[in-house]
């Protein structure tokens, strides 16, 4: 007997190779094709015993080769289909169309498939046997017709004038019975399940034995007690020389099939509970009209109907219930889609009340489908209460924006009498001669400009928070505003006995377009923090320039010292309004949790940032960083 051929029909080369390294070891003549036509083209002159189609190539699927195949040889020839989706109606298209197997391209495919192979030669080998046996006994043409009707697995004939059967070996295995237990249609009959007895070849209500019995099914218990399902067929032929009548019978074991038909059916069980009990809406529509074709009772409650039933009778069309421009661009995006799915988005629909709902819907397309399925969840309530958020949001922002204003207005109006406060206050230093009067006034005029610091300090953050707050930039010598720095907290450096430094690298352009004003409060505050909480070592204040494209620069301005330290904790909230160290002793550092604060609301102000490096009991380090800083000329 020649090799057996087989023919592989895959788009994808890798997969081909796959597949031929795995069947090499089967002594099978094997043939490639990754062209459809070209595949066709050697169909027209060959005839493979097996052929391994892909269900999605380019030029066509599965399902338009074969029957491009049929017209082209009158039948199509022993195929296992394999595909790279899980689709049950596929499958059983393909079963429909004569499929030996259909197996999916997961992590088991090739183990299934050479499983399936085996299975599908070990068959065949019977069948070219039997095929081989019945051409040297019919020696004609009729012989080899009949040989091409009988089933592929076990066969009988049986001669009516002797009342003699001849049975093939294949059916005492299939039976799971012993040559030399003998076998009759009798003892086959009460094997059977007694509701199938009906379709085999032997009724023994009458003691008749039918002529004919095409494609019937039946269940049997074999000998050693398995369950198996047959398909049985049987034609009368007269068998030359003489002419004589037979009966020729055969019996195919089709559990697998049936099994696979049994899981198929479970699945679609399981798919229809899940759709139609779903708390979300589940709907089927047609990819053209977009009438609704299926839906489950959510969805119809969602839109507004008692039940699916009468949400199908109204012929209710995708196209009427959205905007016609929304039904385009989501069967836009699935047709563009590699797995015809689109993602979940929002989607306006009129109920049948008229009402407007809000969904959230998600489909899939499926190939050779006019038909979509998808999910639509009502998001109405989210929808209004996100809508509701939003205004609260904004009557908030108002309010805290009216709040600052007010701060504002009201810092600015205090501000003014208490500035007469410390200003009588220092004329009546200078007036009194007895010492325990001065005293007072000097507490009084000390506790005025606290309070006036404060004042400022609120009257400016207030005035950041309500967008009150202006730039003015102008020609900025940075050098200057540091030599400043360090005279105003000269006396204070000395008295603690603590280093002040100052290294301003040479790349800092002389002059600078910035808010002067602005710099000198935000390093005030730092240097200030930094003198306040060191008691030993040293403060070094720097800047340097971090990029510069000759007309612009990007400026970084440190503040260091080796002072108490911030703990991880106390950064995160360092710069929030009103904050202070947790440890912090109020008497010993005062301040009022304002300065950090604004210094981060003026850097960011102009465009840049703050941030804080620290180790407790080692020091902190501060960094502002300002963008895109115009390069000022000498002139």
């Amino acid at each position: 007997m020649d090799r057996p051929s087989v023919l592989i029909i895959d788009d994808d080369p890798g997969i081909c190779e796959i597949i031929r390294y795995a069947l090499e070891e089967n002594n099978l003549f094997i043939m490639v094709k990754t062209d459809v036509f070209e595949a066709m083209k050697w169909l027209g002159q060959n005839s493979p015993a097996l052929i391994i189609l892909d269900h999605k190539m380019k030029e066509m699927n599965a399902t338009q080769f074969i029957q491009s195949v049929i017209a082209l040889k009158g039948h199509m020839p022993d195929f296992i289909a394999i595909t790279g989706i899980r689709n049950e109606s596929l499958a059983v298209t393909m079963l429909k169309y004569g499929a030996y197997d259909y197996i999916i391209k997961d992590e088991s495919f090739i183990t299934a498939l050479e499983s399936s192979v085996k299975r599908f030669f070990d068959k065949y080998e019977v069948v070219m046997k039997l095929e081989e046996s019945e051409e040297k006994l019919w020696q004609n043409t009729s012989q080899l017709v009949l040989a091409q009707k009988i089933a592929r697995i076990g066969s009988w004939e049986y001669n009516p004038a002797t009342n003699t059967i001849t049975w093939s070996d294949e059916i005492f295995s299939i039976l799971g019975l012993d040559k030399e237990d003998g076998l009759d249609f009798k003892k086959i009959y009460y094997m059977i399940n007694e509701e199938d007895r009906m379709n085999w070849v032997y009724s023994e209500e009458n003691d008749l034995i039918k002529e004919y019995v095409k494609d019937q099914e039946f269940r049997i218990t074999c000998n050693d007690g398995s369950k198996k399902w047959m398909l049985v067929n049987q034609i009368k032929l007269e068998k030359p020389p003489n002419n004589r009548v037979a009966l020729y019978g055969t019996m195919m074991d089709v559990s697998d099939r049936k099994q696979s038909e049994e899981r198929l059916k479970e699945s679609e069980r399981k798919y229809r509970t899940i759709f139609e009990n779903a708390q979300i809406g589940n709907c089927r529509f047609h990819r053209v009209s977009g009438e609704i074709v299926e839906c489950n009772l959510s969805l119809a409650n969602t839109l507004g109907f008692k039940n699916p039933k009468q949400l199908i009778s109204n012929k209710l069309s995708m196209k009427n219930i959205m905007e016609i421009n929304t039904f385009i661009k989501i069967i836009e995006e699935m047709e563009k889609s590699k797995d015809g799915s689109t993602e979940s988005q929002e989607i306006r629909v009129i109920r049948n009340d008229r009402k407007e709902v809000y969904l959230l819907y998600s489909g899939k397309m499926y190939p050779e489908s006019e038909i979509i399925d998808c999910v639509m969840a009502d998001i109405t309530k989210s929808k209004i209460i996100e809508q509701e958020l939003k205004i609260a949001l904004e009557n908030a922002a108002r309010a805290d924006k009216l709040k600052s204003e007010f701060i504002a207005n009201i810092s600015h109006e205090i501000r003014t009498p208490l500035s007469a406060v410390i200003g009588f206050s220092e004329l009546l230093t200078l007036k009194l001669q007895e010492e325990k009067l001065k005293k007072y006034v000097v507490s009084i005029n000390t506790a005025g400009k606290n309070l006036l610091m404060l004042i400022n300090d609120i009257l400016d953050i207030s005035k950041i928070e309500a967008g009150m707050m202006e730039l003015k930039p102008s020609k900025t010598e940075i050098r200057k505003i540091f030599s400043d720095i360090e005279a105003i907290f000269y006396e204070t450096f000395l008295m603690k006995n603590v280093n002040f430094q100052i290294n301003i690298n040479e790349s800092i352009p002389e002059f600078l377009f910035l808010d002067e004003i602005r710099i000198r409060q935000i390093l005030f505050n730092l240097v200030g923090n930094a003198v306040k909480f060191t008691d030993k070592g040293k403060v070094i204040l720097s800047a340097e320039v971090e990029a510069n494209d000759g007309n612009c620069c990007y400026i970084k301005i440190e503040v260091s010292d080796t002072g108490l330290g911030i703990t991880p904790e106390e950064q995160k909230v360092i710069f929030d309004n009103f904050r202070q160290k947790p440890s912090q002793e109020i008497d010993k550092y005062g301040g009022s949790g304002l300065g950090l604060p604004i210094c981060k609301k003026l850097s960011e102000l102009m465009g840049g940032s703050i941030e804080v490096q620290s180790v407790i009991n080692e020091g902190s380090k501060f960094a502002v960083r300002i963008p895109q800083v115009v390069i000022l000329s000498n002139d």
